[in-house]
């Protein structure tokens, strides 16, 4: 008789299984206006120049879509993607997610080996329940590939430490440099670095000076895209779309808000754990306390890491993680070996209970968050048939004003065209039309009774004439 595959392959088939579905659908669902500026860059990469240096966004009015931004690694690499897939779809951006999510699984199995001996399938059935991971693993945002890179950095370093490789030095340097990129608030996972150069300095100050290196060559390219390159753009090109942070004011009036506090703890409790794994986190942490011999690594990763995640997005940003939760992100593998040692501790005392819910769980995740599947079909029914009609009527060069729909940049995203996304009282407002025109629009997609119409701008401004 054939060997059965192991528990850990079938979850990570299951989770395969069940995110393809999302691959193949346009966008759709949450952060809806950050995924199609992120896939407009992905997209623009080809269409007009290949230059991570100068990313475009299609919501420029009159200008050259070039703005400040995270640097384009996620981006990049869906471009090329497109090289050879047609840039009317969107999967090259859910696949290239969906792969930095299983890199995600696998550097985490691996820290959980290395920490707590953890099995892998405990690892794999945690991390696959947490709401946020499960929906940013296909979603076009460089989510996935920021923390995929910044885990790969910290097995890496760890690996450079017991053996003084090369090679792992270099991939930890890679790692590093290519998360903070893609995604400054995994920096937290950069600790690691600061703690072997503190613990190296007297003991070995050659190590040291590398760790030192090491943390520096990290930050020298973040340093000067975040602080000088990202702001220069956006000053120079006129067109600033990206959050960069918030006052200090308003960041230090949010933290004496009770209400910040609510919201932190409903953050974690829900978009992270769903409720579902929240049981199984408390459970874990609870036998992580009692444990007395803590070791550097586990102290560094397990505890320091989710502290500095917290406390750095609350500085940054104040409440504004809410309504993008995706900033937190870094605390994922840190939950799922909290739910992880829970279930795994479960299971040693009641076996039957661990077989049962190593199968339930995932399930009972699908089906919670099943709604995602009709997400994309149901944000598409407002345009009907105007996208054939685009296709056929506006040629690609030709600028477009566009009702928002509520989602900034999105409707240019339908369309695959470039101009103004607008709130409906601009594209109602003749002076507005008539100075983009002058601007160069010569097309206006206005939301009509819940669907999106089509009209040329001299047909527009027929419209509004009384």
């Amino acid at each position: 008789m054939g060997k059965h595959p192991s528990t850990t392959l079938l979850l990570l088939g299951f989770f395969f299984l069940v995110q393809l579905p999302l691959v193949v659908q346009p966008i759709g669902g949450g952060h809806i206006w950050r995924q199609s500026d992120t896939a407009a860059v992905a997209r623009n990469l080809v269409l007009e120049s290949f230059d991570p240096f100068h990313p475009r966004v299609d919501v420029r009015q009159h200008l050259t879509g070039i703005t400040g931004m995270e640097f384009p690694v996620y981006q990049s690499l869906v471009g090329a993607l497109y090289l050879v897939a047609p840039t009317s779809q969107d999967w090259p951006g859910r696949l290239i997610s969906l792969l930095m999510a299983f890199g995600c699984l696998g550097y985490t199995v691996l820290l959980a080996r290395r920490l707590l001996d953890l099995p892998a399938k405990w690892v794999v059935c945690a991390m696959i329940c947490l709401q946020e991971f499960f929906l940013l693993s296909t979603r076009i945002m460089p989510e996935t590939t920021a923390l995929c890179f910044v885990l790969m950095g910290t097995w890496h370093c760890l690996r450079y430490r017991d053996s003084g490789r090369s090679s792992d030095l270099l991939l930890a340097w890679l790692g590093f440099t290519l998360g903070l990129l893609a995604r400054p608030y995994v920096g937290s996972w950069g600790l690691i670095i600061l703690v072997e150069f503190l613990f190296t300095l007297r003991t070995n100050p050659k190590q040291s000076a590398i760790f030192l290196t090491l943390g520096v060559g990290s930050l020298v390219p973040f340093a000067l895209w975040y602080f000088y390159w990202a702001p220069y753009l956006t000053k120079a090109y006129g067109l600033p779309l990206f959050f960069m942070g918030g006052s200090a004011e308003e960041i230090f009036n949010d933290l004496l808000s009770l209400q910040t506090w609510i919201m932190l703890a409903d953050a974690l409790l829900y978009d992270y754990a769903h409720w579902l794994m929240a049981p199984f986190v408390f459970l874990g942490l609870h036998k992580l306390y009692k444990c007395s011999n803590w070791n550097r690594d586990q102290k560094v990763l397990l505890l320091g890491v989710p502290l500095l995640t917290i406390g750095s997005i609350l500085l940054l940003t104040g409440d504004h993680f809410k309504p993008h939760t995706y900033y937190l992100i870094a605390l994922i593998p840190a939950l799922a070996i909290a739910a992880a040692t829970g279930l795994s501790a479960l299971e040693q005392r009641k076996p039957k209970a661990g077989r049962w819910l190593v199968g339930a769980l995932p399930f009972l995740t699908v089906a919670l968050l099943g709604y995602i599947y009709t997400e994309s079909a149901e944000d598409l029914e407002r345009y009907g048939s105007v996208r054939a009609e685009v296709e056929k009527r506006v040629p690609p060069e030709e600028l477009v004003v566009s009702d928002s729909g509520g989602s900034l940049g999105f409707s240019l995203h339908v369309i695959r065209r470039r101009g103004w996304g607008v709130a409906s009282a601009q594209v109602e407002d003749s002076v507005f039309i008539a100075e983009a025109e002058r601007f160069g629009a010569r097309w206006v997609l206005p939301l009509q009774d819940g669907r999106f119409q089509l009209y040329s701008i001299d047909e527009w401004q027929q419209h509004l004439t009384p």
